[in-house]
């Protein structure tokens, strides 16, 4: 897309109409209005501006009046009969008049228009009354149109106070009025062009269309899709209409940046070669007006023309390919280097193919004209198009692009010269890292030219080979010695010469070992000789230094060791084909300083091994494996490495089988504290993940810990009791779960006795936390992780599980005469009063669980809830109250005692914005809303409104989607009070913005109305007005598409009110393109229903629909036009 000039200097409202200009009737107007606003606003350093602008002003009129006289109707009486047109047009062709004879006597006839009748003729056609306020601003330019031959020998000519209310203001008026209203009717536009596209006599509709149809893009690209044929090729080439537009018009979507292109690349392929002549042609004249972004187009024409016409544009797309073509689609450019390569067009191929791939330094890298990592992509396949045709210069174009690529990241420099390009990640015909690197793809790529180069041709390997050493770099040398090793028949000489070179035996190994492997055997026996001697000789090459490192003593081990390992180093990858002999020493060195190498390991330096894996845990029997683990116990420190892997195994174990070791966990109580936590919490796991196990044993084995004599405050305790105690509670919890399934009857008595001891056995002293910082920002998670927390939540489980169970006789007579609640009552109680960090954990398990304790025991609630949240800004109130906020949902009947709080906490929304990315302010938000949406407090007395003031935007919409979701919910769940309440809400939420001086914050908000369609729950009518009062208030939906598609569902219904949504709808900044283009059967269900409808209201609305969508290149509707103008207003 091409920017337009930079027109900043320019008002808002002087911006928009040449937007619209350019839009409707195309640059040149645009220009036109955008030059006049610069001239009256003291833009150009010019003096004498008067007569300019009274001239531009006159001239702009005349080109406006030209551009929609055509579209004016004339009245009855000043019209002449069209059959009476039609015979003398007839007549004075037998005659042997020509076409523009003919022409000038049939205007001749036709009654001629004055000034100020055509401008009437426009106005009336475009709506406006003839006493109206434009018509007199138009009518007045025309009086004073003289002021643009003003002359003065004694007065300033400059733009003053009176030019400015005689001329300019009206000027601008007609026009801005004139554009708003041809919107509504360019569908006439559109329909002439069609007229003239199915016109027979192709020179006269072409000179027709240069004088009558402006150079908007919808204008323009719908006349040249509509071309079918070669025959209009000549006459829009006399015309000089298939160039390009000026390089500063804008193109934007669906019109791309040439009309004709589209037309030129349909005739294209014709079979006359006249035909593709004119298209050359017209792209030879067009070379100079082609912009980066009509170059692809230009290129996809020159892609389909015949390799010997297209080859003569070479040069010009080489040069066409800069660093602006980088933004562009590059797929013609390769579609044209391929077909020049296979028409044998090399030069040219490689010529364009060596601008198309060009690398650059770019930020520090490699940068090309295609995008991230799309250059890899298209590399290899590039590459085998050519390789074919082009022989060993594409393998030197490549050679030369992996060079540059070596020179911008630093792999090679010239000078001083630095050649890293040996090294790479794995072997060199790995293409691993091919798809996601540049120079490893130019690697890749320069391999497998060199590989197709010489399979289809095995004499080519001799140029191959010299191409890519003479590049001089260290990959290249690796690469020729790959490319030999395959086919070393195709160069024996070169083959025997480089496997006689130690250096490349010590440089390149893998290389080398294939050329060796694949020649070694086919030396004469002399040279192998001579080569085995070299190899032995290499030792000795580096004796000195090595001794020298090691400080000049060695002892004849080490020197024998080295000596050995050198020459085994330096044919290991090839010693399948040594002679038996040196294979077997080398062997036999490998093996004999292999185990020298084991026997050297350190004790303890590795992970110790487990004398127990997983499976030996699952395989063996269940007595036996309780007898190992217990037996465990008297462990002593230094095995602790043994036991922790022990441990890990034992976890995995009890995860694979739940179920056999939930049967023998009671038999577990003695065992060390690391192997019963793994138990317990992977028994928990199983739970939670509907597995069904036995709870008889676990349940023993957890009252047995929780019974035991080693507390958590003690000073010489086992310190893993805290964690088993915890890991206890968490495994009780999970059989307090509504889907956990137990193998066994439930013991209830037993459950009961366990939350009772995990009560009673809360230490005094709290468990440390770690960060009390985290605490604060999250009480109720930090707080149910320490063992009073957990006891707590565990109490607060067991009264809602027990409430809720329908149960037994047999059951109630083995569980508690009290209620359920009064059971732990006491043990609550008494946390809550603690003063400790005990009582802050206790007080946001509880806060977390308000709203059920509520449901249960709203007496204790009501008579604890100033012990629950303490004294006023106290960490303990603090703890609480975020649990509740952040965890629970709210209870109507706590509002009032909670108001304080939440007006607090509504206070301090902008210091907890930025908090976890403001999570607790979002969960405020939601309170705030159901306590409005299920209470029965007025909006007004809730601290919501306040709260919305300060939120922001993407928080309010939240709120909104929140609302969308509790009216999906039956009555049931969501009463009626409620939705008329949640109804309530969105309509005080659209007045509030309706009248906000910051309209760009309620966007968000009320656009997720374009969610509520899709809601069976919401009355249409309802939504329908909803939907226009938002669009009439200048907001949008979100989901514009859904909007669309829904309309057209309930049109039948109210169908005025459908296609006034839609008529907005589509105008509207939310609506994008997408929209447009997968909604076009929903659109033209509206835009039938409207049109067939019989109210001539909805008919002019419609069609004014059609002329919008046209304006946007939907030119599908233009058939309904059609059918409406047939109709004629009185069958209407």
């Amino acid at each position: 897309m091409i920017a337009v000039v930079d027109i900043s200097d320019l008002n808002d409202e002087d911006r928009d109409t040449a937007d619209a200009l350019r839009q409707l009737l195309g640059q040149t107007f645009a220009d036109r209005y955008i030059d006049f606003c610069r001239l009256t606003n003291g833009a150009l350093p010019l003096r004498v501006t008067r007569p300019l602008a009274a001239h531009a002003i006159r001239e702009f009129e005349s080109s406006l009046r030209s551009a929609l006289i055509v579209h004016g109707e004339r009245a009855t009486e000043e019209t002449v009969d069209q059959l009476t047109l039609q015979q003398v047009s007839e007549y004075l062709s037998t005659l042997n008049f020509n076409r523009s004879a003919i022409d000038r006597a049939l205007k001749a006839l036709r009654p001629q228009d004055t000034h100020k009748t055509s401008i009437v003729r426009v106005l009336s056609w475009l709506g406006f009354e003839a006493g109206g306020v434009v018509a007199k601003a138009w009518m007045s330019l025309v009086q004073v149109f003289g002021r643009a031959h003003e002359r003065s020998f004694h007065h300033l000519l400059e733009i003053d106070d009176e030019f400015r209310s005689e001329l300019q203001q009206p000027f601008q008026l007609v026009v801005r009025e004139v554009v708003r209203a041809l919107r509504a009717k360019y569908s006439a536009l559109m329909l002439r062009v069609e007229e003239l596209t199915a016109m027979s006599d192709k020179g006269h509709a072409v000179a027709l269309f240069e004088d009558e149809i402006p150079g908007a893009p919808p204008l323009q690209w719908h006349f040249f899709q509509r071309l079918d044929g070669d025959q209009w090729l000549p006459h829009l080439a006399n015309k000089r209409l298939l160039r390009p537009p000026s390089v500063h018009a804008i193109s934007t979507f669906p019109f791309g940046p040439w009309p004709a292109g589209g037309y030129l690349l349909r005739i294209t392929t014709s079979a006359d070669p006249d035909t593709r002549q004119g298209v050359v042609q017209a792209l030879r004249e067009s070379v100079d007006a082609f912009r980066p972004d009509v170059r692809s187009m230009a290129i996809e024409i020159l892609a389909k023309l015949p390799a010997d016409e297209a080859t003569r544009f070479s040069s010009i797309v080489a040069a066409w390919l800069d660093r602006d073509a980088r933004y562009l689609p590059l797929h013609g450019v390769e579609k044209l280097v391929t077909q020049l390569a296979d028409s044998g067009e090399i030069d040219a191929a490689l010529e364009i193919a060596g601008r198309l791939l060009q690398l650059f330094e770019d930020k520090g890298g490699i940068g090309t004209l295609y995008a991230r990592s799309m250059y890899e992509y298209t590399v290899p396949r590039l590459a085998q198009a050519l390789a074919p045709t082009c022989g060993t210069n594409v393998l030197s174009l490549f050679i030369s692009l992996l060079r540059q690529a070596a020179l911008i990241t630093g792999k090679f420099v010239d000078s001083p010269r630095i050649d890293h390009t040996r090294y790479t990640v794995g072997d060199i015909t790995d293409d691993q890292f091919a798809p996601h690197d540049v120079y490893s793809a130019l690697t890749s790529t320069v391999r497998n030219v060199g590989e197709i180069l010489v399979d289809c041709d095995a004499t080519l390997m001799t140029p191959v080979l010299e191409a890519l050493t003479s590049a001089d770099m260290d990959i290249c040398r690796r690469l020729a010695l790959h490319l030999l090793a395959r086919s070393p028949e195709a160069a024996p000489q070169l083959a025997e010469a480089w496997l006689m070179d130690v250096e490349l035996m010590e440089a390149e190994t893998d290389e080398y070992a294939r050329l060796a492997i694949a020649w070694y055997p086919k030396l004469e026996s002399g040279n192998q000789e001579l080569l085995i001697n070299a190899v032995r000789a290499i030792p000795s090459r580096y004796h000195d230094a090595w001794k020298a490192r090691r400080g000049g003593k060695v002892s004849e081990e080490d020197e024998e060791a080295f000596d050995l390992l050198t020459v085994r180093d330096a044919v290991w990858k090839w010693r399948s084909v040594l002679p038996f002999a040196l294979r077997e020493e080398v062997e036999k060195t490998t093996s004999r300083f292999n185990e020298m190498e084991a026997s050297r390991r350190i004790a303890g330096h590795e992970r110790p091994e487990a004398p127990w894996r997983a499976t030996d845990y699952s395989s063996r029997s269940t007595n036996e494996t309780v007898d190992f683990i217990v037996g465990l116990r008297g462990s002593r420190h230094h095995d602790q490495p043994t036991l922790d892997a022990l441990a890990q195994e034992w976890r995995i174990a009890v995860f694979q089988q739940p179920a056999k070791f939930a049967l023998v966990a009671a038999q577990l109580t003695r065992a060390p504290a690391m192997f019963v936590t793994p138990l317990l919490e992977g028994l928990s796991g199983a739970v939670k993940n509907k597995i069904s196990i036995s709870w008889k044993a676990p349940l023993e084995l957890i009252d047995g810990i929780l019974q035991s004599d080693q507390r958590a405050d003690a000073s010489a305790v086992d310190t893993g009791w805290i964690e088993m105690a915890k890991a206890s509670i968490e495994l009780v919890k999970s059989f307090l779960l509504p889907d956990a399934v137990s193998s066994d009857p439930i013991d209830i008595a037993t459950l009961r006795k366990v939350v009772l001891t995990s009560l009673d056995r809360i230490p005094r002293e709290a468990d440390a936390v770690e960060e009390r910082e985290r605490f604060r920002r999250d009480s109720f998670l930090t707080a149910k992780e320490t063992y009073c927390g957990g006891a707590i939540e565990l109490a607060i489980w067991w009264v809602l599980w027990i409430s809720a169970r329908e149960s037994s006789d047999a059951e109630q007579s083995n569980t508690q005469a009290l209620a359920p609640f009064d059971d732990v009552e006491s043990a609550v109680n008494r946390e809550i009063a603690d003063s400790s960090v005990n009582g802050e954990f206790a007080r946001a398990i509880v806060g977390r669980y308000l709203p059920n304790l509520y449901h249960y025991t709203p007496g204790w609630v009501r008579e604890n809830l100033n012990q629950i949240f303490g004294p006023a800004h106290g960490d303990v109130q603090e703890a609480a109250w975020s649990a509740y906020i952040l965890h629970a949902w709210p209870h109507i009947d706590l509002y009032q005692n909670l108001q304080c709080l939440y007006e607090v906490e509504v206070s301090k929304v902008d210091l907890y914005r930025e908090v976890d990315g403001g999570y607790r302010v979002k969960r405020l938000g939601e309170h705030l809303l159901l306590l409005y949406l299920y209470g029965s407090t007025p909006l007004a007395d809730l601290p919501l409104e306040e709260f919305l003031a300060k939120a922001t935007d993407e928080l309010r919409r939240h709120l909104m989607l929140t609302v969308d979701q509790h009216l999906r919910l039956d009555l049931a769940r969501f009463p009626t009070s409620a939705r008329k309440r949640a109804l309530r809400y969105w309509e005080n939420r659209l007045e509030i913005a309706s009248k906000s001086t910051s309209p760009d914050d309620f966007e968000s908000e009320l656009g997720t109305i374009g969610c509520w369609v899709g809601n069976s729950n919401v009355e249409t009518s309802w939504l329908l007005d909803q939907l226009s009062q938002m669009l009439y208030a200048g907001f949008g939906p979100s989901m514009a598409f859904n909007v669309v598609s829904w309309l057209a569902k309930v049109c039948e219904q109210d169908i005025d009110k459908s296609s006034q949504i839609l008529e907005r709808l589509i105008d509207h900044r939310v609506v994008g393109h997408d929209t447009l283009l997968t909604q076009r059967e929903a659109i033209r269900c509206i835009l039938s229903g409207a049109l067939a409808c019989g109210r001539l209201d909805v008919i002019e609305r419609a069609n004014r629909i059609i002329s919008v969508l046209a304006t946007k290149g939907e030119t599908d509707y233009l058939d309904l036009a059609r059918s409406a103008a047939s109709l004629g207003p009185k069958s209407r």
